[in-house]
């Protein structure tokens, strides 16, 4: 599986919950930005409000996004499929300048990082940005460690405030 690069501008997930294959067993949560870093690898998810940070989806691609997010939801809950789920979505700029909006790129059906920003979000009570990587390095000092690298995996993760997200 592959897909052609595309000069993303933006970035954004949605998560959601399944609870049966009915059409009203699947609720999802607020869209959610996604970090990525040059090579469009994941880095981490911003959960925020009204202020820096929110998806930034105006509202067509809010409501393309929301859609796929259903579908996904009810094709997962035809199958057998119950529990936590995400999408990825991305906007792009065509070989014109151009921004489109490519609603579902990816489908994860599993306990995301979306879903562990959003509980971070709501214990703490205020946005957040989760970072996961090679650790927030010197000079990050506003970081609350969360997960810390072992001798053989230097995997962290951490939050830090969505103004500060790279």
């Amino acid at each position: 599986m592959f897909e052609p690069w595309c000069r993303r501008t933006a970035d954004v997930g949605c998560c959601g919950l399944i609870a049966g294959a009915a059409p009203g067993d699947v609720a999802l949560a607020a869209p959610h930005r996604l970090i990525v870093d040059a090579r469009g690898g994941f880095r981490g998810v911003v959960i925020a409000d009204e202020g820096a940070g929110r998806a930034d989806l105006d509202a067509g691609e809010h409501a393309r996004l929301t859609d796929a997010a259903t579908a996904a939801g009810h094709a997962l809950g035809a199958v057998g499929y119950r529990g936590p789920f995400g999408i990825d979505a991305f906007r792009w700029r065509d070989g014109t300048g151009a921004e489109r909006f490519h609603p579902l790129c990816e489908i994860n059906a599993r306990l995301t990082f979306g879903w562990v920003a959003r509980a971070w979000a709501e214990r703490l009570g205020e946005p957040v940005a989760l970072f996961v990587g090679p650790g927030p390095g010197p000079g990050r000092p506003r970081g609350r460690m969360l997960l810390g690298a072992a001798e053989d995996d230097r995997t962290t993760a951490w939050l830090e405030p969505p103004t500060s997200q790279r």
